[in-house]
Formats: structure tokens, sequence, C-alpha cells
């Protein structure tokens, strides 16, 4: 069963303990926690910022580290701002923010590289970047348009 609800959060998948890492919601905005086919497993660290209708994702750094990360989203207004959590760290930390702020923007990783595409600006202005994170850079880059 479910310990929050879900409405308007963002689902990781852990592939390193088969189990999945939701993030935010509109109810819930600065909550994380972990699920398995069993239910509810832990609370992870809350989010610095809370937020809903936000991209996630996670990718493996060279050393093996986990890294999670939540972007954009909306909460009091449309966010840019980019958060991380790394396996062997107690709190989210702030990284380079998303060239604007985004709502609905959604989070995929491919070859271990974590993008974020499309979502909303005000007024629902459609955008249609493709952002990737260079971990080495901390920095978004635009790689195309959807």
């Amino acid at each position: 069963a479910m310990k929050y609800s879900t409405v308007a959060a963002c689902a990781i998948p852990d592939t390193t303990s088969g189990s999945v890492v939701i993030t935010g919601g509109i109810d819930t905005p600065q909550v994380v926690s972990r699920y398995d086919l069993y239910g509810h497993v832990e609370d992870l660290p809350q989010l610095r910022e809370g937020r809903w209708s936000h991209g996630c994702g996670s990718f493996m750094r060279v050393d093996g580290t986990q890294v999670l990360m939540v972007a954009g989203g909306y909460n009091d207004g449309l966010l840019s701002s980019t958060e991380v959590l790394t396996t062997d760290s107690t709190a989210w930390t702030m990284v380079t923010p998303l060239p604007r702020a985004v709502y609905g923007v959604r989070g995929v990783t491919l070859g271990n590289t974590l993008y974020m595409t499309g979502g909303y600006e005000g007024n629902f202005n459609v955008r249609a970047e493709v952002m990737e994170w260079n971990d080495e850079k901390q920095e978004w880059v635009e790689n195309g348009k959807l």
C-alpha cells in the first residue's frame, strides 16, 4: 500500500534494489519515499524545495555512485531548480538549474545519461527542448528538440 498520496509525484526506478523512489507531489511536495513489491520500505531525505509535476530520474557515476535527480515542476510558481541525492549522502543538494522554469517536464535515462524533455512555461506554452545533464560539468546542455 502507498503510505503517501502520489498525485503529480514523480517515480524513479531503482534498478540496484528492485524498488521505486517516489518524489514530491501536490499533497507531499517534499516527501521522498521508497516502495517495493510489498509496499512502503523507507522514507528518504526530504527535497530541499517541495515540488510537483516535475521531472526525475537517475544515473550511475563512473565510481558506481547512484545519483537520483529531480528538476523543474511547480510550487507557488514554476521551478527551474535541480536537486540530486547520492547513495552516500544524507541530504539533497542543489545543482545547476534548468535553463528555464517548467512544469510537466519528463525525465528519461538512456545509456546512463539523464535527459529532461518538454514541459510547459506559463500560459501553457509548450517547450520542445531535450536537455541533457552533463554530470562532469554539472550543467544542462540542450541536445535537440522533440
